[in-house]
């Protein structure tokens, strides 16, 4: 068994690391305030909450202190991380990222995480779920990490089988929104799953032809890409259509990606190099 003590070690002195080296993650303080309070006024970024947007900085930093009083330390248990998740590039925030619900008898923790929406469909959210799945089975040695999503929120839901995670099922009217119950989505992953993947060392033997890969991209996009289209110049490269233009090579190519792999894989030339390279 975990020893709950050294959990509480690893979350103040070792942070969750993004392998592509783009962003960066720090404990939550009232610090970040006035960067949270920038995107907690934004409509669309409730979209898929259950609750209102915040009004005013006083709403939000009623709700950073609350987040930051669910991390203390209760008889040597940790239950809830909280962090945030900045650019490495400009230090900006991105959001916050979480785990929460840890149960160190079961060795299991739920994902939760929230990105400004300026920041949609440019890969981050790639990255911090590749971020946290490596700390929960590394560092903190958990077996299970799952969560749960409503079953219209296509973007998590891309995002999250893009990942690696696997469908557990679909929990009935499970939110209330505006009044109306939404059918949750449960999905998870197991630290058996993530280190067989990570294990893989199967090659792609595949001759490549970088006009077919550039041809499978623009068509999964429907949107004309060349070698230096990017997720963050490319229009419709969404974390949507990352997963159909990862589905759609995999499948028209005859390979498999490492589920780990897939959330580096955000421009043609990366693409390209993997399916030459791994």
């Amino acid at each position: 068994m975990m020893d709950k003590i050294d959990l509480n070690k690893i979350y103040l002195n070792k942070l969750p690391a993004d392998d592509s080296n783009e962003i960066y993650f720090e404990l939550i303080s009232m610090s970040g305030l006035d960067e949270m309070h920038e995107y907690s006024v934004k409509e669309e970024f409730y979209e898929f909450f259950e609750y209102n947007p915040f009004k005013t900085k006083t709403e939000t930093e009623q709700y950073l202190k609350k987040l930051i009083n669910r991390t203390k330390v209760i008889d040597g248990d940790i239950q809830a991380m909280y962090w945030f998740v900045r650019r490495k590039n400009n230090n900006n925030l991105l959001g916050t990222a979480t785990l929460v619900n840890i149960n160190h008898i079961r060795k299991s923790a739920e994902m939760g995480y929230g990105i400004d929406p300026n920041y949609w469909g440019k890969g981050y959210v790639l990255l911090l779920q590749n971020a946290l799945i490596k700390y929960t089975f590394e560092s903190l040695g958990l077996n299970r990490l799952h969560g749960v999503t409503m079953l219209n929120n296509e973007r998590t839901i891309s995002s999250i089988y893009a990942a690696g995670f696997k469908k557990e099922g679909i929990l009935r009217d499970y939110y209330l929104k505006d009044n109306k119950f939404i059918d949750g989505l449960k999905y998870s992953m197991l630290k058996k799953e993530y280190f067989e993947e990570k294990n893989n060392v199967n090659k792609i033997n595949v001759k490549v032809n970088e006009k077919d890969i550039i041809n499978i991209i623009s068509s999964a996009l429907e949107e004309e890409v060349d070698i230096y289209s990017t997720m963050l110049n490319t229009e419709n490269w969404d974390s949507i259509h990352h997963f159909i233009i990862m589905v759609a090579l995999q499948d028209q190519l005859n390979i498999k990606f490492p589920t780990n792999q897939i959330s580096k894989l955000r421009s043609v030339k990366s693409i390209i190099s993997v399916i030459k390279t791994y």
